[in-house]
């Protein structure tokens, strides 16, 4: 090192270095000598190892998830509901959470799913909430995993089994469009005593807020009998439409609930919702087409290719769609009409 550095003091003459006595220039020139000839590569030095660093972070993580408590299963509410299943159960207990997931420990009632709610379950863990699946009748137990208690048992009873029948006032084979009003009656539903909390009603994945309809009980029936008033609900493409009512527990000191209610029917029941044409921007145009057409209404597909439009026969291609509105371009007609009126579809 320091005939190193005596030779680069010198190189840049500063005027405190001082001439190299003949003997170290000897030794200098040796060990530049030496530096040339070929040796065996050298063995970089080792960089630090990480894995002390993981070993510790490895170890941290085994210490904090063998601390932490096991999980524990101590009870299910609602504890007999009906058939069609459709309710929140609550399975409540203790380090729900962490490390027992429940993508990997899945919820199940008697064998079948019972899908996850995480919007009712507690994130400290002390309950989960999860949605029944339709079942026999007979007691089924609720697992999480291989997680199961004493009384975490749910009973399908036949006598909690509500039903429902549907009309629409404008067509008695469940066709209309959006604003129709569609009247209810249910079945057999003791259970309800508060429909605003209780009471769900589901048009496709739309769900009929509580404000958006009434019930009045049925005159001269018997307790659980209600008519609902409700109208098909805005925002849907038309389409066919699965109607769903289902009535859940009154409060948490419940141990009924009727849960999903089955068509008096015995089939599934559909609304048929067809697109509502209210305006249109042209009342006339040639026969060699190419005029673009703005039309109004309401359950269009925002989609352009989605929507098929007629005028008269001739198609008009969509070029612009929202759920409101539509811009079409005309096609030309196939042949020379005779003048007149022609409808829109």
């Amino acid at each position: 090192r320091k005939e190193i550095g005596a030779t680069a003091c010198c190189s840049v003459s500063r005027p405190e270095c001082e001439p190299i006595p003949s003997k170290q220039r000897t030794a200098l020139s040796t060990h530049r000598q030496a530096a040339r000839t070929p040796q065996s590569p050298a063995v970089p030095p080792r960089a630090p190892s990480a894995s002390p660093t993981k070993r510790m972070l490895l170890l941290l993580t085994v210490s904090s998830a063998a601390s932490a408590p096991p999980a524990t299963l101590d009870a299910v509410t609602p504890s007999r509901i009906g058939l069609g299943g459709g309710v929140v159960l609550l399975l409540s207990g203790s380090g729900l959470q962490g490390p027992l997931s429940t993508t990997v420990h899945p919820l199940r009632v008697g064998g079948a799913p019972c899908p996850l709610v995480r919007e009712r379950s507690d994130p400290s863990g002390r309950f989960l909430a999860c949605l029944a699946p339709a079942l026999a009748a007979g007691e089924h137990r609720v697992r999480l995993g291989e997680l199961s208690c004493a009384g975490c048992t749910v009973r399908y009873a036949s006598e909690l089994v509500g039903r429902f029948s549907a009309a629409l006032t404008s067509d008695s084979e469940l066709v209309g469009s959006a604003g129709d009003a569609l009247v209810l009656a249910l079945h057999g539903v003791s259970q309800l005593r508060s429909p605003a909390a209780q009471l769900r009603l589901h048009v496709g994945e739309r769900e009929v807020r509580a404000n958006e309809y009434t019930m009045a009980a049925r005159p001269g029936k018997a307790a659980g009998e209600w008519f609902v008033n409700a109208r098909i609900p805005s925002g849907l493409v038309a389409g066919r439409y699965p109607l769903g009512v289902s009535v859940e527990r009154g409060g948490p000191a419940d141990a009924y609930a009727h849960g999903r209610l089955l068509p008096v029917s015995g089939a599934e029941l559909q609304v048929s919702l067809q697109p509502q044409l209210t305006a249109i921007s042209a009342r006339r145009a040639g026969t060699e087409g190419g005029v673009v057409i703005e039309l109004r209404g309401s359950s269009f597909s925002s989609a352009p290719a989605e929507n098929e439009v007629l005028l008269g026969g001739r198609a008009c291609q969509v070029t612009e769609a929202d759920h409101h509105r539509m811009r079409c371009t005309l096609s030309a007609a196939p042949a020379r009409p005779r003048p007149g009126r022609v409808p829109a579809a």
